[in-house]
């Protein structure tokens, strides 16, 4: 299990993920792997020192840069496991059993990819209403009538020749790496660029050439795992109800994004639910779901 520590978000996302372990077992055996970003001489500071007292676990120290992503890959290279669960810093276990669960379909022969939440969403297709503007802020519909359609004209003539060589339109199968485990092999066999850019972060999560997408060309599926312990094909992604979907209620790993979702109103559900699964989309109101 390898579990993401970044230093710039602060010791609150490490103090989640370990109380949501203590109160959901992984169900299987493992090592707990805590790859440190951004943390200066390779030290830790005494407040995670407190938080990681008598836990066993295995250290180790990633300059911060590259996103998430390059994280995962200088892990990958490190560790000898044959099997890497990896787990970003926002990463929240929510179920008993949840790494046995997501093993249990990532060691099936076909399968490259087990994640957690996974999505249709092609940004090539959202860029006339993108998915990560927040419905929620108080000048949200005042920024929308006021600039939007002048920056949604000029973000749209310069990056949609980029964007429609990037990405497949909707629906785009990819499994969102928030949450996901596989083969070591497979990881390692999978070219990664050097990653700096947020743009070339989403690539690699959702692009032709991503994660994913090389999955599938070597004839392994991407599935996607939820609380019943099924592993669901692409075809069957927004059935899963696991990420921006319904109440969310069979998702097995929670992060920041799904966070969003779970305290959203109806129309904030709703607006990310379309982005996400576009006729498939099927949002819950948070009174139907309380």
């Amino acid at each position: 299990m390898v579990h993401l520590v970044r230093r710039a978000n602060g010791t609150a996302p490490l103090a989640r993920f370990l109380a949501s372990c203590d109160r959901h077992p992984a169900g299987a055996g493992h090592d707990l792997v805590l790859v440190f970003k951004g943390f200066p001489g390779d030290r830790v500071v005494q407040e995670y020192e407190a938080l990681l007292a008598g836990r066993p676990h295995q250290r180790l120290f990633v300059r911060d840069a590259g996103y998430d992503i390059s994280a995962y890959l200088a892990a990958a290279r490190e560790l000898p496991h044959s099997y890497l669960c990896f787990l970003n810093s926002f990463s929240v276990a929510l179920a008993p059993d949840w790494l046995a669960i997501l093993y249990s379909q990532a060691i099936r022969r076909e399968v490259g990819i087990a994640g957690a939440t996974g999505s249709y969403l092609s940004l090539r297709s959202a860029l006339d209403h993108p998915p990560y503007l927040n419905p929620n802020h108080p000048r949200y519909k005042q920024f929308l009538l006021k600039w939007f359609p002048v920056l949604r004209t000029a973000r749209n003539f310069a990056l949609r020749p980029v964007y429609n060589r990037l990405y497949d339109p909707f629906p785009n199968y990819h499994v969102r790496t928030n949450s996901f485990l596989m083969r070591r092999e497979i990881m390692l066999a999978i070219p990664a660029p050097r990653i700096r850019p947020k743009f070339q972060a989403h690539s690699f999560e959702s692009g032709r050439k991503g994660l994913t997408r090389q999955v599938i060309a070597m004839g392994k599926l991407p599935i996607i795992v939820g609380k019943d312990g099924r592993g669901y094909p692409p075809e069957e992604w927004h059935l899963s109800d696991t990420f921006w979907q319904s109440n969310q209620q069979n998702l097995l790993v929670a992060d920041n994004r799904t966070e969003h979702y779970r305290k959203g109103s109806l129309e904030t559900r709703r607006y990310y639910a379309v982005h996400a699964w576009g006729r498939f989309a099927r949002p819950e109101s948070p009174q139907e779901s309380a």
